[in-house]
């Protein structure tokens, strides 16, 4: 009756609305990442690189375009950040607490903005970045960009070790001293599931 006809329409504008609707929900696995982590010291400048890092991203695209991002879990083992350098990579696996502590984590729990700027994205996020087993909620910016379907996040994070409960690494009986500021860069290439 009157009633089951409205319901029956009900339903079929909701239908239209979605087949109307290009929103896409895609789950993405990182295939390539390198990070890096930059600092200074009474000596020299220092850059530790790793491409180690595993996880997964859902988000949800309207055409070619990032909308919504509503998983991002990023692990990378502590480890395999190096400098070349074997003796600067003990102090600072030793500082990361490596072996009790052997992963680095990043997991979202908010996204603040998505905004255009051409086909770049520029992104600022809050979550949980886990270092030497303490855990912060920090905002993270950063861009991505859609080219044919490979999606690639690219962003930096300027942190202090203290801040994790991280002594800054000294050598050479503490007349090398490792500056308290460092600076993470990543960049993230998305394949989907």
């Amino acid at each position: 009756t009157m009633n089951r006809l409205v319901k029956k329409l009900g339903l079929l504008a909701i239908a239209i609305g979605f087949a109307g609707s290009t929103l896409l929900a895609q789950s993405h696995q990182i295939s390539n990442a390198n990070f890096e982590v930059e600092g200074t010291s009474t000596l020299h400048d220092w850059t530790m690189e790793s491409k180690a890092a595993s996880g997964t991203v859902n988000m949800t695209m309207e055409g070619d375009k990032i909308k919504s991002i509503y998983r991002f879990d990023v692990k990378l083992k502590a480890e395999s950040l190096e400098s070349g350098k074997s003796t600067m990579d003990d102090l600072a696996h030793e500082a990361l607490k490596s072996e009790d502590h052997p992963m680095i984590s990043f997991k979202l729990t908010n996204i603040k903005s998505i905004t255009y700027s051409g086909n770049t994205a520029n992104i600022i996020a809050t979550g949980v970045l886990t270092i030497a087993g303490k855990s912060k909620t920090v905002d993270i910016k950063g861009t991505g960009v859609n080219n044919n379907g490979t999606i690639t996040l690219k962003g930096s994070k300027d942190l202090k070790m203290t801040d994790f409960d991280m002594e800054p690494p000294t050598a050479m009986f503490g007349t090398i001293k490792t500056g308290d500021s460092i600076t993470i860069n990543y960049s993230l290439t998305l394949k989907t599931k």
